[in-house]
């Protein structure tokens, strides 16, 4: 049910930006002469430039997931502790 309540508004978001945008971009597109093969080239180039970012945010969720940072932020942990310790003079 909590889904719901998610997956509804952004859907309906995506939808408006989908239905506002799609008048604009061919608009802009009448203006030069693009033939099929640049449009899907474009495209192409747009879902590679968008996978390649899912991608890595995928790969930085599983690293923080299974554990693969927290050698560093130990380091960090330490480093911060040596920081706070006060020196002898």
């Amino acid at each position: 049910m909590k889904n719901w309540l998610i997956i509804v508004p952004l859907g309906a978001i995506l939808f408006a930006a989908v239905a506002l945008g799609w008048p604009l971009f061919q608009n802009s597109l009448a203006s030069i002469d693009l033939p099929l093969s640049g449009i899907l080239i474009m495209a192409a180039g747009a879902c590679l430039t968008i996978g390649l970012g899912v991608g890595l945010m995928v790969l930085v969720f599983l690293s923080a997931r299974r554990g693969h940072d927290d050698d560093v932020h130990q380091i960090g942990r330490e480093i911060d502790a040596a920081e706070a310790l006060p020196e002898d003079d």
